[in-house]
């Protein structure tokens, strides 16, 4: 498990993920498939927990952070219904679960490839929310089989109610309450921490698994490097209601 190194040098606070919990989740509800990973119904998890909380509740995060944690079971649920339908599993979730968007469709997208795109992403206006959803595309290669590897890994930033977070399911979530501290934190970790592979590669171990039945695999050394970040762009005005029961989703 990988954690953000420097979080606190900024005043801010940090939520890892527990990845066990998720897992223990999926064997209990999709028992008949390996985990292979919940990175997308994480996020979409999370964003629901973060936009949707009572507004009593906007700042108990501060006496216990377990309130920004999604409940494991929602990160599963969510994946399965985002591995059903990976492209339009977003928009209708942004439209009728979220409320943030009358389409589903964002504002604005395109695709990152600079460090100082990523940082200049979330706007410095502190009256407007907004989320930036990010499909961020690795390339891994392995020395000893000459092989390369693509993998997708879904991220998020969110400025929602004077507040600004960036959630990773690989390392927790990073909450600031202003941008000034928030933009030295990012710029910090991707060149130190545990966002370096927007920079530069960096050296990991995979489990590469043919079967998907079996978590038993090969585990590989790899050179892992951010080659591209398509990244979506939701703008929204206040708090969105509830959803209503009849939601698509």
């Amino acid at each position: 498990m990988v954690n953000f190194k420097f979080i606190s040098q900024f005043n801010g606070f940090y939520m890892p993920f527990f990845k066990d919990d998720i897992k223990a989740s999926h064997a209990k509800l999709i028992p008949h498939e390996r985990f292979t990973g919940a990175c997308a119904g994480t996020v979409a998890a999370t964003l629901e927990t973060l936009i949707l909380r009572k507004p009593f509740s906007s700042h108990f995060f501060k006496f216990d952070p377990r309130s920004l944690h999604p409940h494991p079971d929602s990160c599963v649920k969510n994946q399965f219904r985002y591995e059903k339908d990976t492209e339009h599993f977003f928009s209708i979730f942004l439209r009728d679960r979220l409320k943030v968007s009358q389409t589903g469709y964002p504002d604005d997208e395109h695709y990152c490839h600079e460090p100082n795109e990523l940082l200049n992403a979330i706007s410095n206006d502190p009256d407007i929310n907004q989320i930036i959803l990010m499909n961020v595309i690795f390339k891994l290669k392995n020395a000893q089989m000459g092989k390369e590897f693509r993998q997708d890994h879904m991220i998020a930033m969110l400025q929602h109610e004077g507040q600004y977070y960036f959630v990773d399911p690989d390392a927790g979530i990073a909450v600031f309450d202003n941008i000034a501290n928030f933009k030295m934190w990012l710029k910090q970790e991707m060149f130190e921490g545990e966002l370096k592979h927007f920079v530069e590669p960096i050296d990991k171990k995979i489990v590469l698994s043919s079967n998907k039945q079996n978590e038993d695999g090969m585990i590989l050394p790899v050179s892992l490097e951010t080659q591209t970040v398509s990244m979506q762009h939701y703008h929204y005005s206040s708090s969105p209601q509830p959803p209503f029961l009849h939601s698509k989703l």
